[in-house]
Formats: C-alpha cells, structure tokens, sequence
C-alpha cells in the first residue's frame, strides 16, 4: 500500500530552515548546491536530491488489518490521513482527516478519538461530518470540550 507524498521539496527544505531557525531563501537548483544544502541542514544529501528530482518515493507498506490510509487534495498539495480501527469492533482513532474525511465515513467506522486537535480550526470543515449523534460520546466530548 503506498500514499503519494505530502511534502514536496519546497516543503521539505521550508520546515527543516524553520525547524533550525534559519532564514528563507531561495531553493537550490544545480546538484552541488542541494548538496551543500542538505549538508547545512543536516539531512541526506541523496535523499534531498531524490526528493528535488521527484524521485524518491517510500518503498509500499505492508497490510496491516484496522490500518486505513487516505490521500486527499488541498489546493495543489496532498494531504494524508489515517484511521486505526479495532476490525472487530469497529472503533477507530481519526488521525487527520486530511481536507476531506468522506473515505474515512465510508467505512462505517465508530470514531471515538481524533488526534491533531491543535490543527481542527482549520480543518474543521473536514472534522464537522464526524460529529457524532450521540452514540459515541467519547468523541462529542471531544469535539465540544
């Protein structure tokens, strides 16, 4: 099972400056250059390059029963999201739904966790069909406190 890749080099190189405290700059282009950077930011200088040629893709994760990933569009990113569901139960934790939890309601899943809540402000537009009706209080709980 593979999920295209949220961050692309722009991103990559974006959070690793802020991470250490460095100022923006402009994204290197020429091989030596990415390098030099990759270096600077401590980070895989193959790696970095992979990713600046959009060559590098993670290698497909196994199977795993009650795991379920999402991709789903934002602009002209794209955003992951998972659930980890008890199979036999149908419990579930939400983590992120992504800017569109639709795949996530179609499994039917009982939610009674959602991880990420610093970031549901302004997501709440995707959180808002998890609301539940009053069966899973674990959740509206939550979602209300």
């Amino acid at each position: 099972m593979s999920l295209p890749l949220e961050d692309s080099f722009a991103d990559i190189v974006g959070k690793a400056r802020r991470g250490l405290h460095k100022p923006s700059a402009p994204l290197p282009q020429e091989e030596n250059a990415i390098r030099a950077l990759a270096a600077d930011l401590g980070m895989n200088p193959d790696a970095l390059l992979a990713s600046a040629r959009g060559s590098w893709q993670p290698d497909p994760v196994r199977a795993i029963p009650g795991l379920h990933m999402f991709t789903t569009p934002f602009g002209d990113l794209q955003v992951n999201s998972y659930a980890l569901a008890d199979p036999a139960t149908g419990a579930a934790a939400a983590i992120d739904t992504g800017s569109d939890c639709s795949d996530l309601l179609a499994l039917g899943l009982r939610i009674e966790k959602i991880f990420e809540e610093e970031g549901i402000e302004h997501e709440i537009e995707a959180y808002a069909p998890l609301v539940p009706d009053g069966s899973n209080w674990k959740a509206t709980l939550l979602i209300e406190y």
